[in-house]
């Protein structure tokens, strides 16, 4: 890869966006001066130029007129043979010419390009300049009310940790009391029988695996997401118990013996009040026990309503982790939203800059012809001669484009929304979100690399190299990237098992395109590149030792990384690395990067991993450096409140939210619907 082909256009990109896009503006505005001077060079000229035909004009117009006199003319034929009268006619002759050519002199064919360039810049000027502001500061108000949910949702999470130890004490062996002190054999509704503890187990047991269940879009911390209407337990009473009165009266007493008996609730019933009544119609969800780590919710919820009923002015601390799962909804709104303005804002200053790029390239050719039009009209009206200005377009075009360095450079998104899932004893229970974790935090398999990108990989095994060489060098679709967020989103607040959310999602989105664009867009969003920052100066000054250097599970990667790229053959690795089209950004740049950016390095890196990736024992090497064991995070269930780390900030977009079955809960208006849909997902399905 030379310098000549490398496309520097895309390089207003900083770690806060707002860094770039006040540079990327400030560059406009030195376009927009550059050609006013310009043009003002002509206007002057005009001014001038007019002012001096006039006077001479005016010279021509008085001598002639001196001419015409009658006394005059009769001298000239006295002596008409006179040689300075001749001369003098001569001369009067020559400067009338004189004057006709200098109304005819102008500098049109050079002034109108420039002034057009200039009119296209000003309006470009004025459309962008408020706009990328102001989806600037939506994007950053909305992550300021992520952060105050955020602080909410902490605060509340520790009050119910402290709540859960105290409560642990005061009701240890309560889930078992009741069943303790029943009396057998039992009679449910006129006619059911229940010999024994044994049957009755296996009775709960059978009736919990029957009842077919519906499920919330959205999951409520202190609601389950599963849920059973009155209409499918009589159903399956009826199946499981043929003999069973099945009147109406009588399953309603069925009914009410399940909830009297902690078998059943109410669905939004979060307090779980003692002395509900059974509804003929209505909505009912299990009642799920776990004596052995805690005691059971519904105990607990007794006890709240029961305080909270005695007006009690004493602060109760149970009560506010059950305010918990009031913000968690609000929570993911506020998420969905601050990813939606956060695509706007990429979305528009990409936009913006590839327009930028294609106006600065015409300024830089009117400019050149301009010059061009200029020495050519003096030439020939004048005879005068100086040699043209000779511009080489696109070598200036990459000149302009190398003074982006330092804050500014390639894209790299912000480092991704942390997510952290605690139920409603404030107690975590999840694995990482899925982007922006270090790579020592994600969980893995065997392999000892990340779930995440050990399934990608292996999805990406299974296509053609030609279409695997096409999608690394093709645009990041940023728009199905963020599609296929909002579906991680919603498997990841069912079940935040990684394996479980990319086996979904790789169901679903299975073209080429999809898993190449998803895999690139989760490498550009680690908090430090896959080759760490720290050996960046080691590589590009040509140290051939770097490798042992990275941090084993970096090496790891790295070496899986170069088992994809070797199902390519070496000419395609050649137009990946080293002759690659114009590109938004280097391949290379998914692996390597700094925060002091330098986009020109690029033409190192990319030689370093062509070298690397076309090297067959490279993988081995990278599998031959030990790693270290990690503490994954421990399994546990995932339903309530999700939080976010308090290092991390938020990042950029629309969630689609999914169909389900009619709910018992009111039906609320859902934010996040596909706002910029991209044709590669509509090809995904």
């Amino acid at each position: 890869m030379t310098a000549r082909n490398l496309n520097l256009s895309n390089t207003f990109w900083s770690e806060d966006y707002i860094t770039g896009i006040d540079w990327f503006i400030h560059r406009i505005e030195l376009d927009i001066s550059e050609l006013k001077r310009l043009a003002d060079v002509y206007d002057t000229f005009h001014t001038s130029w007019s002012y001096s035909t006039k006077q001479l004009a005016s010279v021509v117009d008085t001598l002639s007129a001196g001419t015409k006199s009658p006394s005059v003319s009769q001298n000239y034929k006295d002596s008409v043979r006179d040689a300075a009268s001749v001369v003098y006619q001569n001369h009067l002759k020559l400067i009338g010419q004189l004057a006709d050519k200098f109304k005819s002199c102008t500098l049109v064919q050079a002034e109108d390009p420039v002034k057009n360039v200039l009119f296209k810049y000003e309006e470009f000027y004025k459309d962008i300049k408020s706009s990328l502001k102001q989806d600037y500061n939506n994007w950053t108000k909305q992550q300021d009310v992520v952060k105050r949910v955020y602080s909410q949702i902490k605060k509340k999470a520790n009050i119910a940790v402290a709540a859960n130890e105290d409560t642990k004490a005061n009701n240890s062996g309560i889930v078992t009391e009741k069943n303790a002190d029943k009396r057998y054999p039992v009679v449910i509704g006129s006619s059911f029988v229940v010999a024994n503890q044994n049957e009755w187990c296996e009775f709960v047991a059978d009736l919990q695996k029957e009842v077919p269940l519906s499920k919330r879009p959205w999951p409520i911390p202190g609601l389950p997401s599963e849920y059973f209407s009155t209409d499918a337990l009589y159903q399956t009473l009826k199946q499981l118990c043929p003999k069973l009165d099945s009147s109406l009266y009588n399953l309603e007493q069925v009914g009410q013996y399940l909830m009297d008996n902690n078998v059943l609730r109410g669905y939004n019933d979060v307090l779980h009040r003692p002395g509900s009544r059974f509804a003929g119609q209505g909505f009912y969800c299990w009642v799920v026990h776990d004596a052995t780590q805690r005691p059971a919710s519904a105990n607990i919820l007794q006890g709240i309503w029961r305080r909270v009923s005695s007006n009690s002015s004493e602060e109760d601390s149970s009560l506010k982790a059950l305010e918990l799962s009031q913000l968690n909804e609000q929570f993911i709104k506020n998420w969905i939203q601050c990813e939606t303005e956060k695509l706007k804002l990429e979305t528009a200053f990409y936009k913006s800059v590839k327009k930028y790029a294609h106006l600065c390239k015409e300024k830089l050719q009117t400019v050149k012809e301009a010059d061009h039009k200029m020495i050519e009209s003096f030439r020939q009206n004048w005879a005068i001669e100086n040699p043209p200005y000779e511009l080489d377009v696109e070598e200036e075009l990459n000149d302009v484009f190398a003074k982006n360095h330092g804050t500014v450079g390639f894209y790299t998104p912000r480092p991704a929304l942390q997510f952290e899932m605690y139920d409603i004893y404030g107690t975590l229970a999840s694995q990482p979100w899925l982007f922006g974790t270090n790579l020592n935090k994600y969980p893995h398999e065997g392999d000892e690399i990340p779930i995440v990108l050990s399934k990608l990989l292996a999805k990406a095994s299974s296509f053609e190299p030609e279409e695997i060489a096409k999608q690394w060098l093709s645009p990041l679709d940023s728009i199905t990237v963020y599609n296929m967020k909002r579906d991680c989103l919603n498997e990841y607040l069912n079940s935040s098992e990684h394996a479980s959310v990319m086996e979904k999602l790789l169901l679903k989105w299975q073209s080429p395109a999809n898993i190449i664009h998803f895999l690139r867009a989760w490498l550009l969003e680690l908090p430090d590149s896959l080759v760490p920052m720290l050996h960046y100066r080691k590589i590009k000054q040509g140290d051939q030792e770097w490798l042992p250097l990275c941090p084993p599970m970096n090496a790891r990667c790295l070496g899986t990384i170069a088992e994809h790229f070797q199902l390519l053959d070496e000419k395609q690795l050649i137009t990946l690395l080293i002759d690659p089209p114009a590109q938004d950004f280097p391949v290379s740049h998914h692996f390597i990067r700094s925060r002091v950016r330098e986009p020109t390095d690029c033409l190192v890196f990319n030689n370093v991993l062509f070298h690397c990736f076309k090297d067959p024992n490279f993988p081995q090497k990278c599998r031959s450096l030990a790693l270290p064991p990690v503490s994954p995070r421990p399994d546990r269930k995932s339903h309530s409140i999700i939080t976010i780390s308090d290092s991390q900030e938020f990042v950029p977009k629309p969630f689609k939210t999914s169909s389900s079955e009619s709910s018992p809960t009111r039906s609320k208006p859902k934010n996040g619907l596909y706002i910029l849909q991209s044709p590669s997902e509509h090809n995904s399905d």
